[in-house]
């Protein structure tokens, strides 16, 4: 087999890509990378407001009941 010349280049996983599919698939990933970092943001302000109430329900309780 050695001796056997090769028919063309070799092929490659790079040749069984469709270009047109693999830039939809990264535009949907950047989009949706995008609206999980958006959410992350609205879940830290969501817990910042929740833990600043929480302490301003604590501190009305005990001074209503000093």
């Amino acid at each position: 087999m050695s001796d056997v010349p090769t028919a063309g280049s070799r092929i490659t996983v790079d040749a069984y890509i469709n270009e047109t599919a693999q830039d939809s698939v990264a535009a949907d990933i950047k989009s949706v990378q995008s609206a999980l970092s958006q959410n992350a943001n609205d879940i830290e302000d969501a817990e910042f407001l929740l833990n600043s109430r929480s302490m301003d329900y604590r501190n009305q309780r005990a001074s209503f009941e000093s």
